[in-house]
């Protein structure tokens, strides 16, 4: 009887090992599973703090664009703006006016008309000797000296007697007085002096005529 209960008993303690060895073995398969389980989730977890870092960076990306071209737009709008103001301000210049004085003229005539319809020698048909031309005056410049430089310009003689104050025409172009009732005349801005050339002064714009007359200024317009 002892034999058989203590091979009873070898026998249940061999099955209570193999039970407690599967029990353990079932133990680890779980311990495993909720190790390779929650290892899962982490590494999901992670992908999904990845992808949100990664979602964050594109969004201040886009941002950062997105205000870099605003910025570039806002400059461009406002130099077109600076330019559209500079084309439409008008430009602003500045004249300075010097008065420099003009220069003193006169104009000298000579003319033989009563001496050309006379038939005399060597005058012009038409009796013009100088037409109406322009000079500059010296200073205190007199009709008598107007006269004699014109004539060394143009290659006109006139012939004179006296000098200074006192000069008196006697001739132009080779015409001279025939009697008592012709020679030159002179008039200033129309109107004939009776007194000698040599002592009226000019002033500018002044316009001297000499005419030729055969009847004491009867003849002359």
């Amino acid at each position: 009887q002892t034999s058989a209960e203590t091979l009873i008993s070898d026998e249940q303690a061999e099955t209570d090992e193999a039970n407690q060895s599967d029990e353990g073995s079932a133990d680890d398969a779980q311990t495993s599973e909720h190790t390779t389980a929650e290892t899962t989730e982490a590494e999901a977890a992670d992908e999904m703090t990845s992808e949100q870092t990664d979602d964050e960076t594109t969004e201040v990306r886009k941002t950062q664009v997105s205000e870099t071209t605003a910025e570039t737009e806002t400059t461009s709008v406002s130099k077109t703006e600076t330019t559209t103001a500079a084309e439409t301000e008008p430009e602003q210049t500045t004249t300075t006016t010097v008065n420099t004085p003009a220069e003193p003229v006169a104009v000298l005539l000579i003319e033989a008309k009563s001496a050309a319809a006379a038939g005399m020698a060597g005058v012009p048909e038409d009796g013009i000797i100088l037409p109406p031309t322009t000079y500059g005056l010296d200073e205190d410049e007199t009709v008598a000296e107007l006269l004699i430089r014109a004539g060394r310009e143009q290659r006109i003689a006139v012939a004179y007697q006296g000098s200074g104050g006192s000069t008196f025409i006697t001739g132009i172009a080779g015409i001279t007085a025939t009697d008592a009732k012709s020679g030159w005349m002179f008039s200033v801005n129309g109107e004939y002096v009776q007194v000698g050339a040599g002592s009226v002064r000019l002033s500018s714009g002044d316009e001297v005529a000499w005419r030729y007359t055969i009847d004491s200024g009867n003849d002359l317009p």
